[in-house]
């Protein structure tokens, strides 16, 4: 059992293990993001995390947890943890922490394992975080409110397979530039090479409208991060695919992906050529 200073462990708490690593694959981005801050705290594992020039945001919630002691965690390598707990043959874990390292462990039969990490000991050298660490109320879960000035009321509920069939399409045009139009009631997303003036539009489908408004007739552009965010949750079990429809609103400046309950992703929208 780690201790500090004689007392028991900082944090302290029991998870499933798929549930854990479909957590942190919704923070992973298909390793866009290194590392982690999680925070363990009000009977939830909450994490929220940007990348190095803040052109995306993201809050992602598990309320599948037992917690005996509250506290955070800095994650060093969220790839590598990710990898390792795919290796554990138990359905439950239990993490237990100090500030120089952590233990996973999920019994002492034969099979069972025990996983030691460092974790980072301070917060400034948490890439994903420590651009936001002073920005404690970013996003508005209750109010899809984003830096206090981005209102997310318009957009649609779009199934996921939907999705990932523009990330296909993109693939295989050889381009990573989205622009989402809306057209008759239709939502579209072209995938454009200005430099060639070559297009691929794809008319999407889509489970509902929310909200009245309409995409700017400009459209919406977004480009590094978008693939990465859908990538991650197509990588989640099937355990967490019940819900299989994801939200995406609009605004001029930011889009935000999430189901609404379990991840918020919000990306902001690329500039358009003049």
């Amino acid at each position: 059992m780690i201790k500090t200073g004689g007392n028991m462990a900082d944090i302290d708490f029991v998870i499933k293990v798929e549930t854990f690593i479909n957590f942190l694959s919704k923070c992973r981005f298909d390793k866009l993001v290194v590392d982690l801050h999680l925070t363990i705290k009000d009977g939830k594992l909450f994490a929220r995390f940007s990348d190095i020039n803040r052109n995306l945001y993201c809050e992602v919630v598990e309320t599948g947890i037992k917690i005996i002691q509250e506290g955070s965690i800095n994650i060093v390598n969220l790839s590598k943890l990710t990898n390792l707990l795919e290796r554990v043959n138990s359905d439950l874990c239990k993490l237990i922490a100090n500030s120089d390292k952590f233990i996973i462990y999920d019994g002492i039969k034969a099979g069972c394992s025990k996983l030691t990490l460092t974790q980072l000991g301070d917060v400034e050298y948490v890439e994903s975080y420590k651009n936001i660490k002073d920005i404690p109320n970013l996003f508005d879960q209750a109010k899809l409110l984003y830096a206090e000035k981005f209102q997310y009321q318009h957009g649609y509920e779009i199934p996921l397979d939907s999705l990932l069939m523009i990330l296909k399409d993109a693939k295989a045009f050889g381009f990573e530039i989205y622009k989402f139009l809306e057209k008759d009631g239709m939502l579209m997303c072209s995938i454009e090479d200005k430099s060639l003036q070559e297009s691929f539009v794809r008319n999407i489908i889509t489970t509902s409208k929310i909200g009245t408004g309409v995409i700017p007739p400009t459209g919406v552009i977004v480009s590094t991060g978008f693939r990465e965010m859908l990538t991650a949750l197509d990588k989640i079990k099937m355990e967490d695919k019940s819900q299989k429809t994801i939200k995406l609103y609009f605004t001029d400046s930011s889009v935000l992906l999430t189901d609404g309950k379990t991840y918020f992703y919000n990306l902001h929208v690329a500039m358009q050529d003049k």
